[in-house]
C-alpha cells in the first residue's frame, strides 16, 4: 500500500514514531531503498484507516468496526475510536475533526518537505502532495510534465509573501482570517490564479458583504 509520509506523520503520533524508528534503522544499516513499514493488521481495515487519515471520512461495517477500535486506539486516533464505537453502540460522543489542526504540523515545516516555494526572495518549505490535493494549478504544474515536476523549487513572482502565506495556511489547514478587506481581495485574486475554488468562494462571500462604492475602486487600484 502506497501512502505519503507527511500525511501519516501529521495525523498520528504513533505513525511519526514508526517513521523515526525506520529512519534510525536506515541510518544504522546504511540502507537507501524505499521506506517500508510492515503492519500486522487486516489489509482492508488498515486501508480504510489510511483513507480516514487523508480525508477524515470513513464507512464501517459492524465487523470492521471492532477491529478499527483496536487499531485507532493503537495509533492514538480518538475521533476514529469514537466513530468505530458508535457503529456498535449509540451512547458515544464523537469529538470534532482534527484534520485541519493536525495538518498545521506540516505548515511551514521543513520536515519531509519535497519542494520549496520562493516568493519575494523568501523560501517556504512545502509538500507536493498537499499542494496538488488542494490546488488545480499546482496539480497541473507538478504532474503535467512541466519542468517544476522534476525540480525541488517553485518560483512564484506573481505573488506577495503575506498573501501567499495566507493561501498556504488555507491549503494546509482550511483556516482563514478575513478581517482585513484588502487581504481578502488579494486572496480572492490568488485563489483565482491558483484555482482553489473553495477559497475563492469564501473570499467572494465576504467581499460581497463589505464592498461598496467607496472602497471598491480603492481595492482595484491597489490590485493594479
Amino acid at each position: 500500500m502506497h501512502a505519503h509520509r507527511i500525511i501519516l506523520s501529521c495525523r498520528s503520533q504513533r505513525m511519526r514514531d514508526l517513521f523515526e524508528e525506520l529512519d534510525s534503522r536506515k541510518r544504522k544499516d546504511d540502507h537507501d531503498g524505499p521506506q517500508v513499514i510492515e503492519i500486522k493488521r487486516s489489509y482492508n481495515v488498515f486501508r480504510t484507516l489510511v483513507k480516514y487519515l487523508y480525508c477524515d471520512r470513513i464507512s464501517l461495517s459492524l465487523e470492521s468496526a471492532r477491529e478499527m477500535i483496536d487499531i485507532s486506539i493503537e495509533y492514538g486516533l480518538d475521533q476514529l475510536t469514537a466513530i468505530a464505537t458508535s457503529c456498535i453502540t449509540n451512547d458515544v460522543i464523537i469529538p470534532p475533526s482534527r484534520l485541519n489542526s493536525d495538518m498545521e504540523f506540516a505548515l511551514f515545516n521543513s520536515l519531509l518537505s519535497d519542494v520549496t516555494i520562493t516568493v519575494e526572495g523568501f523560501e517556504i518549505p512545502c509538500h507536493k502532495v498537499v499542494l496538488m490535493n488542494r490546488s488545480v494549478y499546482f496539480r497541473a504544474m507538478l504532474t503535467a510534465g512541466l519542468r517544476e515536476q522534476h525540480q525541488s523549487r517553485i518560483l512564484l513572482p506573481e505573488s506577495e509573501r503575506a498573501t501567499l502565506n495566507a493561501v498556504l495556511r488555507f491549503i494546509y489547514t482550511d483556516t482563514l482570517n478575513l478581517a482585513d478587506v484588502q487581504l481578502t481581495f488579494d486572496l480572492f485574486c490568488q485563489a483565482s490564479l491558483y484555482r482553489i475554488s473553495n477559497l475563492q468562494d469564501r473570499c467572494e462571500q465576504v467581499l460581497l458583504d463589505v464592498l461598496d462604492d467607496d472602497n471598491v475602486a480603492t481595492l482595484f487600484e491597489a490590485a493594479d
